[in-house]
C-alpha cells in the first residue's frame, strides 16, 4: 500500500504544479509511469512464475521449478488469453508429433491446452 501512497502525492504535487495532466512535462510523466510500475519486493519471482505458466507449464512444474509449494505456484497463476514458447519447447513438442494430446502434456508436464495450441502454431509454420 505504501507504493500508491507516494505515487498519489507525487499525482497531487504535479497537479497543482502543472494544473491538468495534458500541460505536465515529460520528465514528469515518465517519473509518474516509473514509479506506476513498480512491483513489490519478491514480485520477480512471481514475474517468473507467471511467465513459466504462459509456456504452458502446469502448476507442480512451475512449483518445481521455482522450488516452492504448489499452493504457492497455483496463487500466482495468471489468467492466459495466449500461451508463449520457446524454440526449445517447440523441438521438444514435435518430438511427441502424432501421441494424444493429454499424454503429451502428461509427458512434458505443460497443460494440454498449450500442448494443443501449439501443435497448430507448428502445423502453421510447415504450411
Amino acid at each position: 500500500m505504501a507504493l500508491n501512497v507516494e505515487l498519489m502525492d507525487k499525482v497531487k504535487a504535479t497537479e497543482s504544479e502543472y494544473g491538468s495532466s495534458d500541460n505536465w512535462p515529460e520528465s514528469v510523466v515518465k517519473e509518474l509511469n516509473g514509479l506506476a510500475n513498480r512491483q513489490p519486493d519478491g514480485s520477480e519471482e512471481t514475474i517468473e512464475a507467471q511467465e513459466l505458466f504462459r509456456r504452458g507449464f502446469n502448476g507442480n512444474k512451475v512449483a518445481e521449478k521455482m522450488h516452492r509449494s504448489s499452493h504457492w505456484a497455483a496463487t500466482r497463476k495468471p489468467i492466459i488469453t495466449e500461451f508463449d514458447c520457446t524454440n526449445e519447447d517447440l523441438k521438444d513438442l514435435k518430438r511427441y508429433e502424432g501421441k494424444p494430446i493429454r499424454w503429451v502434456a502428461t509427458r512434458m508436464g505443460r497443460n494440454y491446452l498449450w500442448v494443443r495450441c501449439m501443435r497448430e502454431k507448428l502445423r502453421e509454420a510447415e504450411q
